[in-house]
């Protein structure tokens, strides 16, 4: 059945609606916004109906059945402003987007492409790994807590987009609500999709993943809550999760699919729709440095996770279903969240050091940015000819070009280089510059007589010369004015940051201070092992050393570092690597061998143990496999990435 009236179910065993991607119909209106497009991810180029038509939106079979909203139970206006949001339309939009859409008779509409473009997601497991290696530290740290760290898809746009996108995300939300309640609906629902392969935690075959039920992904997209910004929001958070495989029931209509994806709730109708025209999603760009925020996830029964399987017809894909809460839920969401937030960050004082630190760094770059194009400016109009002349006429003096004829008739340099003539142009003006000018060359025996006809050209030459020292001047003062304030915001910036680091080596050395039991199995390593000390990482700790201290119990991290060097000391194939006798007798007492003088900084002339995964950010301070030794110079490099 074609066409219909947007509302009737027909009379297949699918239970697909009639007219649109899933046989709902559009609302035969043009959207007025249908052109505009700020290449979020949220404008209407990436709606999926028609590049901004609503109605007559294609129906699963391939015809053009779409309602035009006119007729129907609903019929009229009320229908039409109810269909955009009655399909979620995740055609065009980028990977781990979420679209708004509300149920229709308590079924979920969705139109998914299963294909991941060459171009821009080929990166994406790069897309989603980098980002800051804070990130996954705290991810680790935290994965028993109510913090997270995520990479938001919201928050990948540049920075003159963000709020804007937040925006339009609210927008789409209010607007959604609003078309719902005029069909007496109230449940929404945020609807995402990710490519399988790029979130799995390990490689594993589909038949595998079909075969066990269940897969474990690295990463899931599910409802955050920023209390930095107070707002709720879909992300891509760095969470493990077991998410469970629903086979996607093939309906009478071509390539519309029954998935039993929410418990308690009728099965969602999912229309694959892989066309050649969705090739413009190529055209995308994806953000490969992503802004990481900070936040914490919502309850775990928000959202419902689920690998499609369409058994080999299309592609699986993740899908993520999380219900919309109303507008009460969310503030109640957000106070519960700002509660937990708070409880844990203080059970938590160098995570919590950190993460103070991480945000101090951030407001300190973006200050930055500022302040060193404002400087940069300000340089420019300084290393100028003219600003060079403000600066020392003398050693700069400021020349009129003049031709050849030009200087066949005037007869002179027309220069400026007088310190005190500069003084009257700018304080006096330009006629007191030029009579004062004017003087010294009457006073000069002979000048007027041999500039003779000249005079006018040698007076119009250092009007212009005066005029561009005007001009300089002030172009430079305004450049000083402006450079001020970001300077003092800068500073106060940076004493902020320097403040947060002390107090995360303050809160680390506390950690470092606190007693602990050694674990790690070490590596096996060959009789060069300390070759690697200025490289990567750094050498790890041997296999033999984390065999021997293993289960001891130490009451400071420098009990453990002294033993490590003491068990090098007496293990005969390590401690050939200690060459010279200062050294070799350093070891003996437990201390760390020198490094070569080119590897020495400062004060700081001896081998240091680095933690990989650095303690304020979670990292094991008793587990040897977390350590490296590494020389001055290199633990310098390490931290300064």
């Amino acid at each position: 059945m074609s066409g219909g009236d947007g509302i009737g179910h027909n009379s297949s065993s699918s239970g697909g609606i009639n007219g649109g991607p899933t046989g709902f119909g559009g609302d035969g209106r043009n959207n007025g916004n249908a052109a505009y497009s700020d290449h979020s991810g949220w404008s209407s180029e990436n709606n999926g109906w028609s590049n901004g038509n609503w109605g007559g939106s294609s129906g699963p079979d391939g015809s053009n059945s779409g309602n035009s909203g006119g007729s129907g139970r609903w019929g009229g206006k009320q229908a039409a402003n109810s269909s955009r949001y009655a399909v979620a339309d995740l055609r065009l939009v980028k990977p781990g987007y979420p679209v708004a859409a509300f149920s229709i008779g308590g079924t979920i509409n969705a139109t998914v492409c299963t294909k991941v473009p060459d171009n821009p997601f080929n990166n994406w497991g790069d897309y989603i790994d980098n980002v800051k290696p804070y990130a996954a530290h705290l991810a680790r740290a935290t994965r028993n807590t109510p913090v997270g760290k995520v990479a938001s898809l919201l928050m990948s746009l540049e920075d003159g987009r963000k709020e804007y996108a937040a925006k339009l995300q609210q927008q789409m939300l209010d607007e959604a609500r609003k078309e719902a309640a005029k069909v007496n609906v109230s449940d929404l629902f945020h609807v995402t999709t990710l490519p399988v392969a790029e979130i799995l935690a390990a490689s594993i075959s589909m038949e595998r993943i079909r075969e066990l039920g269940k897969v474990l992904t690295k990463v899931v997209t599910q409802p955050v809550v920023d209390t930095k910004n107070q707002q709720r929001q879909i992300a891509i958070t760095r969470q493990p999760t077991e998410v469970r495989v629903v086979k996607a029931e093939k309906t009478s209509k071509p390539n519309v699919y029954s998935a039993q994806v929410i418990a308690g709730m009728k099965p969602m109708q999912i229309t694959v729709d892989n066309s050649s025209s969705l090739s413009q999603l190529n055209k995308t760009q994806v953000n490969t440095a992503p802004e990481v925020g900070i936040f914490s996830p919502t309850a775990a029964d928000d959202t419902h996770h689920a690998i499609l399987d369409f058994d080999g017809k299309h592609d699986p894909i993740y899908i993520s279903v999380s219900k919309v809460p109303t507008e009460a839920e969310e503030k109640a969401q957000l106070e519960a969240t700002k509660k937990r937030e708070q409880e844990w960050l203080a059970e938590n004082p160098l995570l919590a050091a950190g993460l103070e630190l991480d945000e101090a760094q951030k407001e300190f770059a973006s200050i930055d940015s500022v302040y060193q194009e404002k400087q940069n400016r300000l340089n420019q109009l300084l290393d100028s000819p003219e600003g060079r002349t403000l600066t020392n006429p003398v050693e700069n003096p400021l020349v009129f070009q003049q031709t050849k004829e030009q200087f066949t008739f005037t007869k002179t340099e027309i220069k400026i280089s007088d310190k005190a003539l500069i003084d009257v142009l700018l304080k006096e003006g330009m006629k007191p510059y030029l009579k004062k000018n004017w003087m010294k060359i009457n006073s000069t025996p002979g000048a007027v007589a041999t500039l003779g006809a000249g005079i006018v050209g040698v007076s119009m030459g250092y009007e212009q010369l005066g005029k561009r020292l005007i001009e300089a001047d002030k172009n430079i003062n305004k450049a000083k004015q402006e450079l001020a304030p970001v300077m003092e915001d800068r500073n106060k910036a940076e004493n902020k940051k320097k403040e947060k680091k002390e107090k995360v080596e303050k809160e680390s050395k506390k950690a470092r201070d606190k007693p602990g039991i050694a674990t790690g199995d070490g590596t096996d390593v060959g009789e060069k092992w300390l070759e690697n000390v200025s490289k990567q990482l750094g050498s790890p700790i041997p296999k033999e050393i984390a065999d021997k201290l293993r289960g001891k119990k130490f009451s400071s991290f420098d009990k453990l570092r002294e033993a490590i060097w003491t068990e090098v000391g007496i293990t005969p194939k390590l401690a050939q690597n200690v060459k010279t006798k200062a050294n070799k007798k350093a070891i003996a007492k437990g201390r760390a061998p020198f490094a070569r003088t080119k590897d020495q900084v400062g004060g700081r002339k001896k081998l240091e143990l680095h933690h990989v995964d650095e303690i304020q950010h979670g990292g094991e301070v008793y587990n040897v496999d977390n350590l490296r030794v590494v020389t001055p110079k290199h633990h310098i490099k390490i931290h300064s990435k």
